[in-house]
């Protein structure tokens, strides 16, 4: 065997040792870096601020920090939510913390924040501002002391929270923007104290999450946020934040059915932004053609007398309800016994309500100028300002047979179930999972 050929054996056999170790290595390092990953998808530690929370709310707000609470926890997250006052409330999947502070011997009273005026304008009461401000505050202690990975603010009366915990922590902060200053006020006069604490929590955030694709367009055009930071991630509706039946309970509405009326229903805020006026406009149209037909307007809001006024002037005073907010059974109720549910807002960053209609097999009918219309195209849309395409589409809803009411019924119930809780949390996981992992 020749010198030659023994040298070139020897370089084959020592090529092939460094190759298997460098593909070892590979190998190694392969393992570890999926380990990693793992590990960060077990478990997550999530400081999270949210200005209500169930039965402490007013509005579709409180129902998301629960809906997710709830849905992320079963994510692997450790949750941590922090509210601005303290509340008798204890729950098995968070750790509650109240950011209430003291100040001369009293207690801070934080108050939800109020309506739009008749004209747009937007109303937070008196000291709306100072109490975000305290809250956020607060946001700075509360990091000190509470472990976590991740900070989540839920909207603008959070995001000032967010933002001081993360000065303070250097965590990663997601801003979640259910509802702009545009939106509240109904192309209106825009709060300008209230647009800049949103701008300043959304560029201050690592991530920005709109509840629809038209929210997260408008964090983009109108508060210059960069479009690749913005994710849009839809609301959902499950058994555990949908208005719970109570058999024990008489139901109003349900003897107004069983007595041969027809219930055509508004549910939310009465405020410029819900649309509550276009909705009386189409309804005096289907009144004088159905003397038969009953408009129950579930809620509370500044434009309450100005809707009474508006009822009486167009002659449809007695046939118009105002039972006030409904929340729980009574909301369930209002849902279960409608023939048919409206949402005609004017700016609805998404839209909750029509999800726990539709979920009940209650038809829909929504405006196209409302988040939820890109998730559910089965519904049926218009315009809200439309009074007379308004009109038609409930009286084309009252009118079908009974075989197109249950396919109607089965579809909306089916697009309900698509859009869960836990589908919306799975999204989010996989944004905190990117902000942990890339050491932002």
């Amino acid at each position: 065997m020749s010198t030659i050929f023994i040298a070139n054996l020897l370089a084959l056999f020592l090529s092939l040792f460094v190759a298997g170790a460098l593909l070892g290595a590979v190998f190694t390092h392969t393992r570890s870096g999926r380990a990693a990953v793992d590990g960060a998808r077990r478990r997550l530690r999530a400081l999270i601020f949210g200005w209500e929370f169930p039965p402490f709310n007013s509005g579709g707000l409180g129902v998301a920090s629960l809906g997710l609470t709830r849905a992320l926890s079963r994510q692997d997250v450790d949750i941590t939510f922090v509210l601005p006052k303290a509340y008798p409330l204890s729950v098995p999947y968070a750790k509650m913390v109240a950011a209430e502070l003291e100040e001369a011997g009293a207690k801070v009273t934080y108050a939800y924040p109020s309506a739009t005026a008749a004209d747009g304008t937007p109303l937070y009461g008196e000291d709306m501002i100072g109490q975000v401000k305290r809250y956020a505050k607060a946001g700075a202690q509360i990091a000190k002391r509470e472990p976590h990975d991740i900070i989540y603010a839920h909207d603008w009366l959070a995001f000032g929270a967010g933002k001081a915990a993360k000065g303070i922590s250097k965590k990663p902060l997601i801003s979640h923007v259910h509802a702009t200053e545009f939106d509240r006020s109904g192309g209106g006069r825009v709060n300008q104290t209230v647009y800049d604490l949103e701008r300043e929590g959304m560029h201050a955030a690592d991530r920005v999450i709109a509840v629809s694709r038209r929210t997260r367009d408008m964090a983009i055009q109108h508060y210059g946020v960069p479009r690749e930071k913005t994710h849009a991630v839809w609301n959902g509706v499950d058994d555990e934040t949908a208005p719970a039946y109570d058999e024990m309970r008489a139901g109003r509405l349900a003897q107004l059915t069983r007595a041969g009326h027809t219930l055509v229903l508004f549910a939310g805020r009465l405020t410029l932004q819900k649309g509550p006026d276009h909705f009386l406009n189409a309804a005096a149209k289907v009144a004088a053609k159905d003397p038969d037909v009953l408009f129950v307007m579930a809620g509370s809001g500044d434009m309450e007398a100005q809707l009474l006024r508006q009822a009486a002037g167009l002659g449809i005073g007695n046939r118009v309800l105002f039972p006030g907010f409904l929340r729980d059974h009574d909301l369930h109720e209002a849902y279960a016994s409608a023939d048919v549910y409206v949402m005609p807002s004017v700016s609805e960053p998404f839209g909750i309500s029509a999800l726990e209609a539709m979920r009940l097999g209650t038809p829909v009918i929504i405006s196209k100028q409302s988040g939820v219309a890109e998730a559910v195209p089965e519904a049926i849309q218009v315009d809200f300002w439309d009074a007379d395409a308004l009109a038609q589409a409930i009286e084309q809803v009252l009118a079908a047979r009974p075989k197109e009411r249950e396919a109607h019924a089965v579809r909306g119930h089916n697009a309900a179930a698509r859009l869960s809780w836990d589908r919306a949390a799975s999204e989010i996981r996989a944004i905190m999972d990117e902000l942990a992992l890339s050491g932002i």
